[in-house]
């Protein structure tokens, strides 16, 4: 008969694993320990046991209370959000209707219990030169079409053609102005030949330094 093979108690991993796994496997331990003759023949083996299913009882009593702990803060932490969410609801209606009565003073914001700021106009941007126009000949007879970019604080433009192209401080007619930035011109005749400029206008009426004129040739 053969000698059995030496062997030696390997460690019962529980670190590093999940806390109910390590406690399933200890309960395993238990129950198999408590099947075999050898350890319930020792006296020190069977107290050892005992001493083990004890705590594996205590350990398990206490992961139920953190499971429980840990489900009651997640509903805890549910409930929080949706009275969070029907706080803010409150603190907004409270702020508008303070906003009504208040038309502006800030004395009576601070009154209600409320933060105030002042408001500012925005400043409009500094009013810039259209920088390039652009021509070619109209869908029509004598028609043109002028474009441009956006020219730096511009709300508006202003547009104005010399029927005199041989002569650019001749008399300049003006456009009705628009918002737009292109234009369809027209030259008393088919083909005809005129100068064109732009100019930026901003709030209040201001007006930016017209954009170099350009040789605009109307369509046959």
């Amino acid at each position: 008969m053969s000698n059995p093979t030496r062997a030696v108690v390997r460690h019962t991993p529980l670190r590093g694993k999940p806390k109910a796994q390590c406690l399933s496997d200890l309960i395993t331990v238990c129950d198999t320990g408590a099947q075999c003759a050898e350890v319930q023949a020792s006296p020190v083996a069977s107290q050892a046991l005992a001493v083990l299913k004890g705590a594996v009882t205590t350990a398990q009593g206490s992961l139920s209370k953190k499971q429980s702990a840990d489900q009651a803060q997640r509903a805890a932490a549910k409930t929080l959000r949706i009275d969070f969410l029907s706080l803010d609801g409150a603190v907004r209606t409270y702020e508008v209707s303070v906003g009504a009565i208040a038309q502006g003073d800030a004395a009576i914001i601070n009154k209600a219990g409320l933060l105030s700021r002042e408001l500012h106009a925005p400043v409009p941007s500094p009013l810039g030169k259209v920088s390039v126009v652009h021509t070619k000949p109209g869908k029509h007879s004598a028609e043109a079409i002028l474009t441009w970019p956006k020219g730096p604080g511009a709300t508006g433009y202003a547009i104005e053609l010399n029927y005199t192209p041989q002569n650019p401080a001749g008399t300049w007619t003006a456009l009705t102005s628009g918002t737009g930035r292109r234009r369809v011109v027209k030259a008393p005749a088919p083909g005809a030949q005129m100068l064109a400029r732009v100019a930026s206008l901003g709030a209040g009426g201001t007006q930016s330094e017209w954009s170099d004129a350009i040789l605009v040739t109307t369509a046959f």
